[in-house]
């Protein structure tokens, strides 16, 4: 596996504790999606991790069929989307199977398997990502 980058290596840390936050520029207050080095609208290096509200619209949806990761290959077909966070940006994040475009959803962070932070959706009135049997094995619990 890659190594990860500082900025992806310090989301996959505040993920493992379940912590939903994004860096938000200093200079100009965006907020960042994916983890970077420097602000995307401003090109500034100040970007501060800042809790966000784990809510969002589900944009797109898609189903993959096909894996190359052993992890994936037996869980197929596999949900991901793009969500438009209510803090602004869009970020892409593994899907809860009863969700559908356009719907609202819940944001949660967590480490995977193989300890990289990502994104998951649920619909707004899930409780836990343990109550999704496909995204309670993605997330790492230790």
């Amino acid at each position: 596996m890659a190594e990860m980058s500082a900025a992806a290596s310090a989301f996959a840390e505040r993920a493992k504790e379940g912590r939903v936050e994004l860096q938000r520029c200093d200079e100009c207050g965006a907020f960042a999606w994916p983890p970077r080095d420097i602000c995307a609208r401003c090109w500034s290096d100040q970007l501060t991790w800042t809790p966000i509200a784990p809510r969002g619209v589900l944009l797109a949806a898609t189903a993959l069929h096909v894996a190359h990761d052993e992890f994936f290959k037996s869980r197929m077909p596999w949900r991901i989307g793009t969500i438009r966070l209510e803090s602004g940006p869009i970020a892409y994040a593994h899907l809860s199977d009863n969700l559908s475009e356009g719907d609202a959803v819940r944001i949660a962070a967590c480490a995977d398997w193989k300890g990289r932070g990502v994104l998951v959706a649920l619909a707004a009135a899930a409780v836990a990502v343990e109550d999704d049997p496909k995204l309670r094995e993605l997330c790492l619990h230790e």
